[in-house]
């Protein structure tokens, strides 16, 4: 719908957010501004007033132009806060900004208006030549996540474990900080009553991520639900051939699947076994894979 300037309510908002990155940049210390957008991973109020920009997580009753930011996938509940945050302050919104396009036909008739932003994508993608360049010295599979129920490492280790003796060269290596201490002691003891303690290895929390990405052949997405996965585009942009459940929101708005990534049944064990032997099996779908991606 236009307005009075000509400007459509979607470029009055991706302009919104453009002026918030100018504003985040020239912050010394991004984290700080980070925290306070997002508040625990809630929500963000941007409030407009002659031409300024502030940003908190309260906003007074009688706020009606600003911006609420929702960092996961609408459907699943995440808390009490999140909760009061959804059902007061996204009302009060100019808009609601959310993830994926499932997210805004979820939510279409709540909210005044809401538009679909996915996270924009941090790694530049590889060329052709870098691509064909590494192809050969790629090896082993490529998780990623807080070690954290939500991720859902238990069903990687499942399905690996089904394969395993198929493909003995094979490992897999899971970076990311080790949120929950039960939660990954589980998923140790797990790995051992497979027999594969030697097949996985937990790298910890990396800054080096594209270096990593780019020395691993294939990416697995294993999580119960996301908001939108960075770490799927991320490792499609970095030339990984990707295997991923068809949780409610992502993958299917970024893999095409067969083309530059596979899909599986959501949460099927077996199915993500198959996923990952077909791609493990095959060098040229591979290559393929990874190259679309």
């Amino acid at each position: 719908r236009r307005g009075k300037s000509g400007f459509t309510e979607e470029n009055k908002v991706k302009q919104i957010w453009r002026e918030l990155y100018k504003a985040a940049k020239a912050v010394q210390k991004p984290r700080d501004i980070s925290e306070r957008i997002y508040a625990g991973g809630v929500a963000a109020a941007i409030e407009f007033s002659n031409g300024k920009i502030y940003t908190g997580v309260s906003v007074d009753t009688s706020c009606t132009l600003g911006i609420c930011a929702e960092r996961n996938a609408m459907i699943y509940p995440h808390g009490r806060n999140n909760f009061i945050t959804k059902r007061v302050l996204y009302k009060m919104a100019y808009a609601v900004q959310v993830m994926s396009r499932h997210d805004k036909a979820w939510v279409r008739n709540r909210y005044k208006r809401v538009y679909p932003m996915p996270n924009p994508l941090r790694f530049e993608p590889l060329t052709r030549e870098q691509y064909d360049s590494l192809f050969a010295k790629r090896k082993d599979i490529f998780a990623c996540g807080r070690i954290h129920p939500q991720k859902g490492f238990e069903k990687l280790i499942i399905a690996f474990s089904k394969i395993a003796e198929r493909y003995p060269d094979w490992n897999v290596d899971i970076v990311g900080l080790k949120e929950s201490e039960v939660y990954f002691n589980r998923l140790v003891e797990l790995i051992r009553q497979c027999g594969l303690e030697n097949r996985f290895h937990f790298l910890g929390p990396r800054k080096d991520m594209d270096t990593i990405m780019q020395s691993h052949s294939i990416f697995c997405l294993s999580s119960q639900h996301e908001g939108f996965p960075n770490v799927l585009s991320e490792a499609m942009a970095n030339g990984m051939a990707c295997v991923s459940f068809d949780i409610v929101t992502g993958p299917s708005e970024i893999i095409i699947d067969g083309l530059d990534g596979i899909i599986v049944e959501d949460q099927n064990v077996d199915a993500l076994a198959d996923g990952l032997s077909t791609v493990m099996a095959n060098a040229e779908l591979r290559y393929s894979l990874g190259l679309n991606a």
